[in-house]
C-alpha cells in the first residue's frame, strides 16, 4: 500500500491519498465487515480474478492542517512507516479497479508467446513454477493462460496457494 498527503492552503485541509491491494487497504477503511468481504468475494476475486486483471483499490482521508500538524507531533513527524500508519486509518473508499496485464512475447525480438515457451520447456522436463504478488484468483488465470498449470489441475491442492499457505 502507498500513501501520499497533499496539503490544500486555500481550504486548510490536508488529504491522504492510499492505493493497493484491495485485501490491505479495505481492511483500513470505514466500511462494514459485510461490505468489504462482498467486495473482495464478488469484485476481487470473481469479476477481476477470475479474468486475470489486476485489482487496486483508491481510497482517501481528509484532515484540516493542525489537525494533521498535532498528529505529526505526536508521531515523531511520521519520520517511520509505524508512526505513518495513523494516517492510514478510517480511510474513505473512493473506488476499487481492475487493470489487465496482459502476457507479453519472452523475448523482444521473439514471435512465441509464454505459453509456448512454458511448453517447449515442460517438454524438456524443465519444471516451470510461478511466485506472484498478485491476489490468488489472478495469479491462477495467469498461470493457467501461459500454460503453467491447467484449467483442470489449478484447483488441486497445492497447485496455486497463497504465501501464507506456502509458509
Amino acid at each position: 500500500m502507498e500513501s501520499t498527503a497533499v496539503q490544500n492552503n486555500e481550504e486548510g485541509t490536508v488529504r491522504v491519498y492510499s492505493k493497493g491491494a484491495p485485501e490491505i487497504l479495505l481492511q483500513k477503511c470505514a466500511i462494514d465487515e459485510e461490505e468489504k468481504n462482498r467486495i473482495l468475494a464478488d469484485v476481487v476475486d470473481n469479476d477481476f480474478g477470475v479474468n486475470g486483471v489486476r485489482p487496486f483499490a483508491y481510497a482517501f482521508r481528509e484532515f484540516s492542517i493542525s489537525d494533521f500538524e498535532d498528529l505529526a507531533l505526536q508521531q515523531n513527524n511520521f519520520a517511520d512507516f509505524e508512526s505513518r500508519d495513523v494516517l492510514e486509518e478510517n480511510l474513505e473508499l473512493v473506488a476499487v479497479f481492475g487493470l489487465r496485464d496482459d502476457l507479453r512475447n519472452s523475448f523482444e525480438d521473439s514471435t512465441k508467446t509464454v505459453a509456448e515457451d512454458i511448453k517447449f520447456a515442460t517438454k524438456g522436463k524443465i519444471t516451470v513454477i510461478m511466485v506472484s504478488g498478485d491476489n490468488l484468483q489472478t495469479a491462477r488465470s495467469a498461470a493457467i493462460e501461459a500454460c503453467i498449470v491447467s484449467e483442470s489441475k489449478a484447483d488441486d491442492e497445492y497447485v496455486c496457494m497463497t504465501g501464507e499457505t506456502f509458509r
